[in-house]
């Protein structure tokens, strides 16, 4: 419940603390004295990135995917939460995290019962450490996040990474709004934080040949992700997954997949 507890460091209780001379509102609000600190000792405190998916997708990140409507970025992130859930320590040569996975689906829950079905018979996999939505919510308002929480903390584990699919179907204002925008981002933060995990968002790209390589909507978006990339449909059925951003590190050479 995130609640704080202070333990009195005598024997006793409150009052015996008080009685002895102490000063209780120190002991229930001390003072922050490391607020700041050296920018020496900063530097030196090992920082290596930890990765969910080696050079996609970072740990406590939050992240964005987005592409044309039909063009394979659902089947590109659920392959993702797939192998993580699953436990399958390698995604295309890239070393897998397992962790447990929760996937808010706002649309198209025949076709993802169908897509799943089909993974798992592919992959020969088990069970799977993932639970899905039945349907969408507005996460940027307190009703919205509330709900989410709710479900979340009624399961048996906290999640290592939440998937959001689409943002429209998540999403209470406008896309192109950057007051809305940041009302989301500041949800999916909370959300990264209270479950020290991944948040990806999947969104869609403009219309217009010049909005492909873009999400669309708000510049907030993209100035608010730790990563951002494209999945762009090509010739004969071959999706192509670019980085355009990666916060912390060089972007991953470009890759290809079909479907």
């Amino acid at each position: 419940h995130g609640a704080r507890v202070v333990m009195i460091p005598i024997d006793g209780d409150a009052n015996d603390y008080v009685q002895a001379g102490h000063d209780l509102k120190i002991l229930l609000n001390p003072p922050i004295t490391d607020w700041l600190i050296p920018a020496d000792s900063f530097c030196l405190e090992p920082a290596p990135i930890r990765w969910l998916v080696k050079h996609w997708l970072q740990e406590a990140a939050l992240i964005m995917v987005h592409g044309p409507s039909g063009g394979g970025k659902t089947f590109v992130v659920l392959d993702w939460f797939l192998h993580i859930a699953a436990g399958i320590g390698e995604w295309h040569g890239h070393k897998v995290k397992a962790g447990p996975a929760v996937y808010l689906a706002g649309e198209g829950h025949h076709g993802l019962r169908s897509r799943v079905a089909a993974w798992k018979q592919h992959h020969g996999a088990g069970s799977l450490d993932m639970w899905i939505s039945k349907a969408g919510c507005d996460l940027n308002t307190p009703e919205g996040y509330a709900r989410v929480v709710e479900a979340i903390r009624a399961l048996p584990v906290a999640p290592s990474v939440i998937g959001i699919d689409t943002l429209h179907r998540f999403l209470a204002g406008d896309e192109n709004s950057a007051q809305d925008a940041k009302t989301m981002i500041d949800a999916c933060v909370f959300l990264m934080k209270k479950y020290n995990c991944t948040v990806i968002l999947v969104h869609h790209t403009g219309n217009s040949e010049e909005a492909q390589n873009r999400a669309r909507g708000s510049s907030a978006w993209r100035g608010a992700l730790d990563f951002e990339m494209s999945v762009k449909p090509g010739k004969d059925g071959v999706i192509q997954l670019i980085q355009r951003k990666q916060k912390d590190a060089e972007l991953s050479k470009d890759l290809s997949f079909k479907l």
